[in-house]
């Protein structure tokens, strides 16, 4: 299947050393395809950076787990190219199945997930430092029936340094730097809602995201930690409020994203996961 992307806007803010007023920007992006997106979320053709963007829009656990069990899953991915010589950061995506929620009248999984990509191995014959951090924390609704996201946030902390020899072009040219400096901060806040609400579920019952890093319920939904097709579950209501962790950004760029998209009814459906 083919993966759309539309009617994506793009809010980035910078905050600015000695300026008391941040500058901002809104941007309406173009529509992204991205082909060949199977079910269980991997692409039959795409680069490591669209494989990477899955992971975290469609958080899928890769086998069965039990309420509270976790899984690790080992990710790496590019992030520069420094002279011909690509440059990867590994790490991992830590999963847990934390528990089941009534949204609306879904049964769904929530399913946290701790991010940590931090692991730079820098070839030894490379001259330069470099650097590479993504860390942040997600919250995602799984509806078991349905097969499909209902919603979910990503809170991630994103960091670069580079800081690299000229290259040697052969002949002395004036005014030539030393060495390249690239440094980039950035906090980033993704949400994701499935559009085409089917009956039973409204748009007041969906949680709702505070830029505070904490995803909130404004109105009591069920709450169960045991498999929610056994007849006679818990029926008591509970207000949950999980927690999306986000790193210490003080002193870096802001540049939030709010993305909404359509999420295909059928997406989604794992082919190992029991809950």
């Amino acid at each position: 299947a083919n993966l759309v992307f539309e009617d994506m806007k793009k809010t980035m803010s910078s905050d600015n050393e000695g300026e008391e007023e941040s500058d901002s920007m809104e941007q309406m992006g173009q529509p992204m395809v991205i082909q060949g997106l199977k079910e269980d979320g991997s692409l039959k053709v795409g680069t490591a950076s669209q494989e990477m963007l899955m992971k975290l829009l469609f958080p899928l656990l890769p086998k069965s787990l039990e309420v509270g069990e976790s899984v690790d899953i080992p990710v790496q991915m590019p992030f520069f190219n420094s002279l011909g010589s690509m440059l990867e950061v590994k790490g991992c995506l830590r999963m847990k199945l934390a528990k089941y929620v009534k949204i609306g009248k879904r049964t769904c999984a929530q399913l946290n997930t701790d991010i940590d990509i931090s692991e730079v191995d820098i070839p030894s014959e490379l001259e330069g430092e470099y650097d590479c951090s993504i860390k942040g924390s997600s919250v995602f609704y799984f509806d078991i029936k349905e097969q499909c996201f209902v919603c979910g946030w990503s809170a991630i902390v994103m960091g670069l340094d580079i800081d690299m020899p000229t290259p040697d072009l052969g002949r002395d040219m004036p005014r030539q730097p030393e060495g390249i400096q690239i440094s980039m901060k950035s906090d980033n806040l993704i949400g994701l809602m499935l559009v085409d609400v089917s009956p039973g579920l409204t748009a007041d019952s969906l949680p709702t995201q505070k830029r505070d890093d904490s995803v909130t319920r404004e109105r009591p939904f069920t709450s169960s930690n045991d498999p929610p097709a056994t007849k006679g579950s818990r029926k008591g209501t509970s207000t949950v409020s999980p927690t999306l962790r986000l790193p210490d950004g003080k002193g870096q760029n802001n540049s939030p994203r709010n993305i909404s998209l359509a999420v295909p009814r059928t997406f989604g459906k794992p082919s190992s996961w029991r809950p």
